[in-house]
Order: structure tokens, then C-alpha cells, then sequence
């Protein structure tokens, strides 16, 4: 049994060496050689790619048997190529690059027998410096529908001119630039069109000295068929007077320029619908000083009359009004103010002769030091105000709110603050007139604080809510 195993072993190991020397005479000494030529290492990175300018440079660690390196340089990760450019070096300097673009840079090397060259190594991205410019970049609050504000620092020569461009470079406008706009370091752009792209150049002669490329703001959205009259841009005060009393179609919308105050020193009389309104801007609301009044033409039919945005101030509180019209057969919608901070008149709106006033809202808005004709007085029996209703408010140094002579519907008071109103003595709320005394539908006070009475020449504090 021991001398089986035994021959047993022997024979497998000699069968093993036969198989071994079996292989190994079959093989050629050509099947362990390489079947192609050994390709170049792709070149790395040496250090990091640099910009400081319009320019990119970027090197890279030497490829042994290299004898030249193709560089190729992208604004889109290589599905384009700005530039192709063969160098025998391990360095590369793209120059006339466009400002603030991102490129991406890729090497191969090359050997003579071009079979070998390496495949491409791609070395990164950089974005070329932006240009050296003095603009102050460009915020949003210098930005509006119709123009912009473009600031900058002065630095080396004077600049001259502001060119506005649209995005395929055709000049839109040219603005000269004053010695005053070079005190300032800023300048006003106007006559731009809302909702567009533009690229904005600051020149000093030929040289330019910066660009900003700018999107104006969607303007201001009107009821369909509005007649749009925009006099921003215009520093005359009394453009307000000579736009007015020129005729406007019915349903014009005048739009003012914020920060701006101009003057109506001459009664306007109104025949259509008008809305007058702060437009987009860059400072506070447009004020309105009415030395006179608005008033209504004879036999007129009005559908609205609309201030917006506005501070609207007389300048004088023994004289003036916003409304005091004393004509007949006029019949008007709506006078709306809102957000409107109105001061200094004799009254707001007075109403004598024959005019019919569906409703007169006020929302948001700040009135004070209004004298004895107070926010509201229908001075006539045969004049109406039907629809009376202020809300969100602030009402304060004021004679009273509202004394009338003729029947009303309704009178509605909603989140209204009121202080020192009505004088002492008086009521806030009086409708005067015998026969002619109700408001059908009720005065109706919600969610208000009512303060103190005004103490106007000394007539103390006590009041009275509302007669009638």
C-alpha cells in the first residue's frame, strides 16, 4: 500500500515538469513583445495657470521625448476653440482675451514619430481679468425703467462721454459729460426703454475706461389704452403745469420723476379721466406744491382722477385745495388718493354748484394741518359726494373730516389713526344740513384709534363724533 502512494506522487510530479517544458517550447520570444510603439506620458500641471490682464498664461511639467506640445484653449469646454497653438516649450501665453471670460486650457506632446504623440491632459480653467475700469459697478436701486445712474471714480484723464449700447454693440445714445457730472462722479441716463438689456461704456475721448452691462426695470403696469405722458428727466417745475394745461386725452397717465417738485400755480381745470403718479425713480416720492387748485369743466363726465405715490402740499392752509370746483352738471366716478402724504391746504376737497362725486377714497396716506374746510366739505345742496371711505391712514392737526350739506350712502373709516382732529368743539363727522342729513348706509368706524381733539386757537380738546 506505502510503495502505491508512493509511485503514485513520482508520477504526477514528473507529469508536471512535462507540461511546464511543453508550454515553454511553445511560445515564441515575439508574443512578449509590445504590439504598437509606447505613447508619451500626457503632460501635467506644473504650478498654477496666471491672469492679470486680458491675457492667460500656464505651464506644465516636460514630457521626456517630447519634441513640441499642441496647446488648444476653449471658451466651452472644448466643443470650440478660441486658439490652436503649436510650441516647444512647457509654457504658453494666450494674449487679446476677452474680459471676464472663463477659458479652459488642454496640452498633448508630440514626439517626431507622431504615432506616439500623447492624448490631450486637460491643465483647468481661469477667468481673464476684468477690466480695469473706474465705474462704480451698477445696483439696483440705480437701475429703473426708463434710465440709470452710472457712478464712477475719477482717476487719470476726465472722462467725457457715456455710450449705451444694445448686446449686438449698436449705438443707442451718447451722453456728454459736464464738469458738473465730473464733480458729482455720476451721471443720469435717461430715454431708455424698460425691460432691455444694455451695455453701458464710459469713455475719456476714445479710450475707454469701463462697461457695465445693465437690464432696466419692467415699467409700470396701466389700465389697457392709457394714454402715458412721462415727464421725468425734465428739471423744470413747472413741466407738471404746461403738461396739465395742454389738453390731456382721457385717460392720460402722467408720470413724475421721484425726488422732483413741481408747481401748479394756476388752476387746472379737468374734462377726462387723469392719473398722476411717481414713476419709477431714485428718490423720494414726487411732491406736488398747489399754490391754486384742481377744478372740474362745465358739464363734464369724469370717470376717475387718480394721485399715487405723490406728496401733495398747498402753500398756504388759509387758500388752497387739492378740489374746488364751483361749476355745473359735472359728474366724476372716483377721486382715489393713495399713498399720498397731504398737507397745508384750507381744505382737500370742496365741492360747490352742481358736481355728483360717486366715491372719494384716501388709502395709506398721512394728512395734516388741513384748516376749516376740512378733508371733505360739500358745500352745496345740490353738489353730492355719495361714497365716502378711508382706510390705513394717519390723520392728525386737522379741523374735521368731513362736514357736508347734501345726503350721502355710505362713510367707511378702516385701520385709521386720528390725532388732534376735529377742532375742539366740533364734530369729526357732520352732516349739517336739515332734510339733507343721512348716510343711507350708515357711518361705519372699524379697527381706528381715536385721539385728542385739535386745540386750533386755543378751543381745547373736546369733540363731538359725528352730527347729523
Amino acid at each position: 500500500m506505502f510503495l502505491k502512494e508512493r509511485y503514485t506522487s513520482v508520477f504526477k510530479s514528473l507529469l508536471g515538469v512535462f507540461l511546464l517544458a511543453s508550454l515553454i517550447t511553445s511560445c515564441t520570444k515575439d508574443e512578449f513583445e509590445p504590439t504598437g510603439p509606447n505613447r508619451l506620458f500626457r503632460p501635467t500641471v506644473k504650478g498654477e495657470m496666471r491672469s492679470n490682464g486680458n491675457w492667460i498664461e500656464a505651464s506644465w511639467q516636460k514630457v521626456k521625448g517630447a519634441t513640441s506640445y499642441t496647446v488648444q484653449l476653449s471658451r466651452d469646454t472644448f466643443k470650440t476653440f478660441d486658439a490652436t497653438v503649436k510650441v516647444d516649450t512647457n509654457f504658453i501665453r494666450f494674449e487679446d482675451l476677452r474680459w471676464n471670460h472663463l477659458y479652459q486650457i488642454r496640452v498633448k506632446a508630440e514626439a517626431a514619430d507622431t504615432t506616439m504623440n500623447s492624448r490631450y491632459s486637460d491643465l483647468g480653467e481661469m477667468k481673464s481679468a476684468k477690466f480695469p475700469t473706474i465705474i462704480t459697478p451698477v445696483v439696483s436701486e440705480d437701475v429703473i425703467d426708463a434710465a440709470l445712474i452710472l457712478r464712477w471714480t475719477n482717476s487719470g484723464s476726465d472722462v467725457t462721454s457715456i455710450k449705451v449700447l444694445s448686446p449686438d454693440s449698436t449705438l443707442v445714445k451718447e451722453v456728454a459729460l459736464s464738469p458738473t457730472d465730473l464733480t458729482n462722479q455720476f451721471k443720469r441716463v435717461t430715454g431708455l426703454t424698460g425691460n432691455t438689456d444694455y451695455i453701458v461704456y464710459l469713455y475719456s475721448g476714445d479710450d475707454i475706461r469701463g462697461w457695465e452691462n445693465v437690464s432696466t426695470k419692467a415699467p409700470l403696469v396701466f389700465k389697457t389704452g392709457s394714454n402715458i405722458v412721462d415727464i421725468r428727466g425734465n428739471d423744470d417745475p413747472l413741466i407738471l403745469r404746461q403738461t396739465l394745461s395742454g389738453g390731456l386725452p382721457s385717460g392720460s397717465v402722467v408720470l413724475l420723476d421721484r425726488g422732483m417738485t413741481y408747481t401748479l400755480n394756476s388752476t387746472i381745470a379737468l374734462s377726462g379721466s387723469l392719473t398722476l403718479v411717481s414713476g419709477l425713480g431714485f428718490g423720494p416720492v414726487a411732491e406736488v406744491i398747489i399754490d391754486n387748485n384742481f377744478d372740474f369743466a362745465a358739464g363734464s363726465t369724469i370717470d376717475s382722477v387718480k394721485f399715487r405715490d405723490l406728496t401733495l402740499k398747498g402753500v398756504s392752509n388759509t387758500g388752497d385745495y387739492v378740489f374746488n370746483p364751483n361749476v355745473s352738471g359735472v359728474t366724476v366716478g372716483k377721486i382715489a388718493f393713495e399713498n399720498c402724504n397731504i398737507s397745508t391746504f384750507r381744505g382737500v376737497s370742496r365741492f360747490r354748484g352742481t358736481t355728483t362725486v360717486n366715491n372719494i377714497t384716501y388709502n395709506n396716506c398721512i394728512i395734516s394741518d388741513i384748516n376749516d374746510y376740512n378733508v371733505l366739505t360739500v358745500d352745496d345742496v345740490n353738489s353730492k359726494v355719495l361714497n365716502f371711505e378711508l382706510t390705513n391712514s394717519t390723520v392728525y392737526k386737522v379741523q374735521g373730516l368731513i362736514v357736508s350739506r347734501s345726503n350721502a350712502n355710505s362713510v367707511t373709516i378702516d385701520h385709521v389713526t386720528f390725532n388732534e382732529i376735529p377742532k375742539g368743539g366740533a364734530y369729526l363727522i357732520y352732516y349739517r344740513t336739515s332734510g339733507s342729513d343721512n348716510v343711507t348706509n350708515g357711518i361705519k368706524v372699524h379697527n381706528s384709534i381715536l385721539g385728542v381733539g385739535y386745540n386750533f386757537q386755543a378751543g381745547g380738546t373736546n369733540v363731538f363724533g359725528v352730527g347729523g
